[in-house]
């Protein structure tokens, strides 16, 4: 899947989930800005790790920092 194709593919919430993750945010802390139980953000990051193929925290961010760095190259 390209990187155009993946970012597409996430809701409007994942990719607040996914900034707040780039930003140092616990999952405890994107709970309590986003007005959600943990479970969720829980649930919304196992999406985005199958999503974009990562299993861990740091893998997240170095794909979607990739993944904007190819999207500012495209356009």
């Amino acid at each position: 899947m390209s990187s155009v194709s993946v970012t597409h593919a996430m809701t409007g919430r994942e990719r607040e989930i996914v900034d707040l993750i780039s930003s140092g945010c616990t999952s405890k802390e994107i709970a309590n800005a986003l007005g959600m139980s943990i479970n969720t953000v829980l649930w919304h990051r196992k999406n985005l790790y199958r999503k974009l193929a990562v299993s861990t925290r740091s893998q997240l961010i170095r794909r979607m920092r990739g993944k904007d760095a190819a999207l500012h190259i495209q356009a």
